[in-house]
């Protein structure tokens, strides 16, 4: 099962230190999630933050902004990568690539003022969804 927190979130914020995690299981997951994810070009937010919150019983707030970092860095690359071999054109990549971060920071006060369980239900929500809409393109 998921490893326990030993500190409440307010004490580790606190104190400095980072919530207690397994960075085998980390690294294994990193290793999946992304592979799947450039395999099958689905985000792995919607696999790594329930892994993360579940798995590695990070708290949910750190796992959302772990991933926010994450996906910042592989979206760079990501968008370098195709811009550079020119699969895409570059002023709509350009939008999109500013829309997204402008609703990040939405995305980021809203995070701020729901509490961890909405958070998740929120999730849940998202990667049902995802689900879903994967299913569609891949029966319909």
């Amino acid at each position: 099962g998921a490893r326990k927190r030993s500190a409440p979130e307010a004490e580790w914020r606190e104190t400095g230190t980072t919530p207690p995690y397994d960075s085998g299981w980390a690294t294994v997951m990193g290793l999946l999630v992304g592979g799947a994810g450039g395999i099958s070009g689905l985000p792995g937010a919607f696999l790594l933050v329930p892994l993360m919150i579940y798995r590695l019983g990070i708290p949910t707030r750190i796992a959302i902004g772990s991933n926010l970092g994450i996906m910042m860095f592989a979206s760079g690359a990501a968008l370098a990568g195709k811009l550079g071999g020119s699969l895409v054109p570059l002023y709509p990549a350009l939008v999109i690539t500013g829309s997204a971060m402008t609703a990040a920071l939405v995305g980021y006060e809203i995070n701020r003022r729901l509490s961890p369980r909405h958070l998740r239900g929120i999730l849940a929500v998202l990667v049902a969804a995802t689900a879903v809409r994967v299913l569609v393109d891949v029966f319909v």
